[in-house]
């Protein structure tokens, strides 16, 4: 069966790298579903046990030994994708991770999609680069994140993969949204929506795009014709439970900008009394509050932004409601406040570009590894292999 996924909050995004290799693969029930050689497969499932452990290395010198053994070049080729994966697994703790150890991941990413290319296998080239960016994106690495991204869907434009296309659009979508740039996503919203709109891939189809056109809504001003009308298109592509709750959230806090007080509170106390609000906006309960201060309260004294500062487009929402009522100094100040703090807090996670790798392990490529490998007794390959 094919697996789909769609992740609701920008928690998702170190999760979300496992669609693309989840996606590119029918997944059959059955004992062995890569399609390797049937003595591989245990030696693999067993390696992708230890990814992360003390013993990864051994067993993923026994895969390759085999794969070797029985010329079977996906068990081969898959044997990089584990190695990696152990790598990217075992920086995770790691805080923040050196230059050394992203160029070993970088390195790692190379001789897999070197290998993956010769052998033919595109969906391992694509997943090299989901490994990669999900690496950096956890280190805060914002930047790099985004370079391994756009390069993977250059890659995909020039290979005309549409699946790919859109996975990468939209996790450059995530990653603006997440910070505060609706206006930098808004194209890859788009492009995303154009794909959607346009392919006949099933998979592409079956993704709910409800979130999307809520992200498109708010890379508009406050109070623009294409807020209500990309709420309405998110609207009527609502799906899932989540979809509804995303919409309703942003048809809250449109009423309240419009002064619809009744559609207002209808849909903030829906929205309220969702156990799931927290998914769609981990500061909508902080909102709503300082909403009500301005609207029925009247009262911007009771107004605290300040554990909104990574929501950007909430604190604007806040700031042009209370213009609408008149308070138009204390809405000056939340947006200048805001916008500080986002620059600050910007400054601390974006790592800057960096160009000077120097692997940490350059003892073979990826091309020596199997000159060697083909030529050597398992015995001398396991020893070469134990790194």
């Amino acid at each position: 069966m094919w697996i789909f996924l769609y992740f609701y909050d920008m928690n998702r995004f170190a999760a979300i790298a496992i669609l693309l290799f989840a996606a590119v693969f029918q997944l059959a029930a059955q004992n062995n579903p890569y399609e390797i050689d049937d003595a591989c497969y245990p030696l693999f499932a067993e390696a992708d046990r230890q990814v992360g452990q003390d013993g990864f290395e051994q067993a993923n010198a026994r895969l390759l030994e085999m794969a070797i053994a029985k010329d079977d070049t996906r068990a081969q080729t898959l044997y990089y994708v584990e190695r990696l994966k152990d790598l990217t697994r075992r920086l995770r703790p790691v805080s923040p991770s050196t230059i050394a150890q992203d160029a070993q991941v970088i390195q790692y990413m190379e001789e897999l999609q070197d290998l993956a290319l010769e052998f033919g296998y595109k969906e391992y080239f694509y997943y090299a680069f989901e490994l990669a960016h999900d690496h950096f994106y956890s280190h805060d690495k914002i930047v790099r994140t985004m370079e391994l991204i756009e390069e993977m869907k250059r890659k995909a434009e020039r290979e005309k993969d549409e699946y790919v296309r859109w996975m990468a659009a939209r996790y450059l979508v995530s990653i603006y949204v997440n910070q505060s740039d609706p206006v930098s996503a808004k194209s890859h919203i788009q492009d995303a929506l154009r794909i959607y709109s346009s392919t006949s891939n099933p998979i592409i189809r079956r993704h709910p795009v409800a979130r999307l056109y809520c992200d498109l809504a708010d890379t508009y001003p406050i109070g623009h014709d294409s807020v209500a009308i990309n709420i309405q298109l998110a609207k009527d592509a609502c799906v899932v439970h989540m979809d509804s709750l995303r919409v309703e959230y942003c048809l809250a806090k449109l009423a309240a900008f419009q002064k619809d007080l009744g559609s207002y509170k209808y849909y903030r106390d829906r929205c309220l009394a969702d156990p799931r609000l927290a998914d769609v906006s981990r500061t909508a309960e902080t909102l709503f509050h300082n909403i009500d201060a301005i609207v029925f309260d009247r009262d911007p004294s009771k107004i605290d932004v300040s554990g909104m500062s990574s929501r950007l487009r909430e604190v604007k929402y806040v700031a042009n409601i209370a213009e609408k009522y008149g308070y138009k100094d204390e809405a000056f100040s939340w947006r200048s406040s805001s916008s500080l703090s986002r620059r600050a807090r910007c400054r601390g996670s974006i790592s800057p570009r960096s160009r000077s790798w120097t692997p940490v392990w350059p003892t073979c490529t990826c091309s020596t590894i199997r000159r060697k490998s083909r030529s050597m007794s398992p015995g001398r390959l396991s020893g070469l292999m134990s790194w």
